[in-house]
């Protein structure tokens, strides 16, 4: 078959499927909510009004994680959604190779998994009985015992990759004949992947189709994926134990490795990077040399031929192009550029290179990038992207600091009025800003978050305090900037805690499920200022009656961030009995639940608050 984008997405850990923690990756049936996402994507234009759109986000909140395998297993029509590299693929791969795994032991009873890859079968369309029967699907499979066992529930058809139908007309085609095929062979399991880009709900839904969209892993499944990655990729127990405890322990310690491991694909590269380096701390180190192993070292551990581009040329395009799509109608919030576009960019930038046929090289190096670095994905309507939204935050943050310190192009005052003035308050930019903080020097940094803190942000939620924190955050060696540091924590505690916002905020903003402004500053000082000064602080206000909202923020910070020390387990206890107020008293509840459930005094206490 064919590799396709999503084959080359997988490939490099695959096989390790059978072993991994993938059959219970979490899924939300979430048939509404995907239309909300859709429309805050710019992907369909129904709107809703605040109390409909409140109420989807309440119903996303609260509903069920549950294993996916249970949804495939209680459901025999489903379209299984995610993002770039959530494992869609590897799902079916896992499916089909559990199925091979029952026939060489002789077991009898699973259906036999035809899988269809939909991109392929868009360019000859004939049926998809016959398309089985031509051997297009490695099977050549004879079409009367199929359609045989498809009547009677002895097949399923696994169809892989809606999204990559990019003719509007061809894919609805497609989806007309996945519902008459559905309703003809009544008692044949069916599943459908699709990125979320694109995806429109509605007639597959019509038909009776499920819709699953895959999160990312939470902090057990991290782990056990990890354990059996490295368990099937060393030789020695011992090898295995010692990188699997050296990526544990980096993500312990840093955030921003914390907050990337939930993907299956980013946390892949963290395992590659593990295996010859202790994985970086900062997140622009870690953005960098994922990017390496994207544009370099994934070829060669894949002995592909020799690279026509070198990775430094290819990172100088990226930083142009991410440069290219923050400036486009939708910027930072799309991450989409089209077609023509995507390919004027890489002619020029060759032809300024002096290299031949910068057209036809301007082609190939697109389907590099796509086919053999992962880094670019088609996008459906002859569209492109970043495959990961990571890396468009990341090369535009390159791009800005390469313009200014490199090309001296951007002045450090125009950093500062230009990029961060116009875009303090877009919070799709933040990444960005803090990134490019990062990047340059600490004491630049320092400008940048001094410019910040002296913006008044009273009217958007005191967006520059938050940002300014965040960018003190990247700063490698805050201690050549102490007294910036702490004046920052100082306007935290003294304003950002206190946050009073105006009157139109109240109702349904400051006080929403999202969090106030005053939870997040709280979230903040725990994050950016972690100490046993900010423990000692945190504690206080875990007990202040003032205000509940800093109080439960307080609670949850305690719980996560410092749950070992001896006083957090009694202070939570406390809380969940007698606080007055009744949030307060449940977020100290999911807690107890979250972190010692298997403790049996933690045990009896959510038991008698249950009877309360």
């Amino acid at each position: 078959m064919h590799t396709s984008t999503y084959d080359r997405r997988v490939n490099l850990w695959n096989v390790f499927v059978p072993q991994s923690a993938r059959e219970s990756a979490p899924v939300r049936e979430l048939p509404r909510e995907l239309l909300r996402r859709l429309r805050q994507e710019g992907h369909t234009t129904r709107e809703y009004d605040d109390a409909e759109t409140t109420r989807l986000r309440e119903g996303y909140q609260s509903s069920p994680i549950t294993p996916v395998l249970d949804v495939l297993t209680r459901s025999r029509l489903v379209v299984v959604l995610g993002d770039p590299g959530s494992g869609k693929t590897s799902l079916l791969k896992f499916l089909v190779m559990g199925w091979a795994a029952q026939e060489a032991g002789g077991a009898d009873g699973r259906p036999l998994p035809v899988w269809i890859d939909l991109k392929e079968y868009a360019q000859e369309r004939h049926g998809l009985l016959r398309y089985c029967e031509s051997g297009c699907t490695s099977y050549g499979l004879d079409a009367r015992e199929l359609e045989r066992r498809l009547r009677a529930g002895g097949a399923a058809l696994y169809l892989d990759g809606l999204d990559e139908i990019f003719d509007a007309p061809t894919r609805g085609l497609v989806i007309e004949e996945i519902m008459a095929f559905a309703g003809r062979y009544m008692q044949a399991p069916m599943i459908v992947t699709s990125r979320i880009v694109g995806y429109e709900a509605e007639r597959l839904g019509n038909a009776g189709f499920t819709h699953a969209t895959l999160e990312d892993f939470d902090d057990r499944q991290v782990l056990e994926f990890l354990r059996k990655w490295h368990d099937a990729a060393e030789d020695t127990a011992k090898e295995s134990a010692r990188l699997g405890s050296q990526l544990e322990r980096a993500l312990h310690e840093s955030r921003a490795v914390r907050d990337l491991a939930g993907n299956p694909l980013l946390l892949t590269m963290m395992a590659i990077l593990n295996r010859n380096q202790d994985l970086p701390r900062d997140r622009v180190e870690l953005y960098a040399q994922a990017s390496r192993v994207l544009l370099h070292e994934w070829d060669a551990s894949r002995s592909l031929p020799v690279d026509t581009f070198a990775r430094q040329e290819k990172e100088e395009l990226l930083r142009e192009l991410a440069g290219v799509m923050q400036q486009g109608e939708s910027g930072l919030a799309g991450n989409l550029v089209e077609r023509t576009r995507l390919v004027e960019l890489f002619r020029t930038f060759l032809r300024n290179l002096g290299v031949p046929d910068p057209h036809g090289k301007a082609l190939s190096l697109v389907q590099q990038l796509i086919e053999r670095n992962f880094i670019l994905c088609f996008a459906g309507a002859d569209r492109f992207s970043f495959v990961h939204r990571t890396f468009l935050e990341y090369f535009c943050a390159a791009w800005f600091v390469e313009l200014f310190q490199k090309k001296q192009t951007l002045t450090l005052e125009q950093l500062k009025d230009e990029v961060y003035g116009l875009h303090w308050k877009d919070e799709s930019w933040h990444e960005v800003l803090r990134l490019i903080a990062g990047m340059v020097g600490e004491k630049q940094a320092e400008e940048l978050i001094l410019f910040l803190m002296k913006q008044d942000g009273r009217h958007d939620k005191l967006a520059n305090l938050m940002l300014a924190a965040g960018c003190l955050s990247e700063v490698r060696n805050r201690r050549a900037i102490r007294a910036t540091d702490e004046a920052l924590r100082r306007r935290f505690v003294e304003q950002a805690i206190r946050y009073d916002p105006p009157y139109y905020y109240e109702g349904y903003e400051e006080l929403s499920e999202a969090g106030s402004t005053r939870e997040k500053a709280a979230g903040l000082i725990a994050f950016v200022w972690r100490s046993e000064t900010t423990r000692v602080w945190m504690r206080s206000a875990a007990e202040d009656d003032v205000d509940w909202i800093v109080r439960r923020a307080a609670v949850q910070e305690l719980a996560r961030g410092w749950k070992d020390d001896p006083e957090t387990l009694p202070m939570l206890k406390e809380r969940a009995r007698s606080d007055a107020d009744n949030d307060v008293r449940r977020a100290a509840v999911q807690e107890l639940a979250r972190g010692w459930k298997d403790d049996p005094e933690v045990i009896a206490t959510l038991r008698s608050r249950e009877r309360a």
